[in-house]
């Protein structure tokens, strides 16, 4: 059974690369921006690995969803 962590994970995973779309599609971040935040994405995988703490990887990603939230969106995102 699938629990609520790793769905977190996989939605995490799959906001961050929407964002990194939307942010190429509208324009938001450049190329060198773009591929800063994969280098991020890699660096931390990589290294959360190497350091047997891959547990934290989908904490990083959030976190990088966040910043790219407040890129693309130029602040945070209204719910009301």
């Amino acid at each position: 059974m699938i629990g609520s962590a790793t769905i977190g994970a996989w939605i995490a995973l799959g906001l961050f690369w929407l964002l990194l779309g939307f942010a190429w599609a509208f324009g938001e971040l450049s190329l060198r921006g773009r591929l800063v935040f994969v280098g991020l994405w890699l660096a931390s995988n990589l290294t959360l690995r190497a350091w047997n703490a891959s547990d934290f990887f989908p904490s990083v990603v959030a976190l990088l969803d966040v910043v790219l939230v407040l890129i693309v969106f130029k602040g945070d995102i209204r719910l009301t």
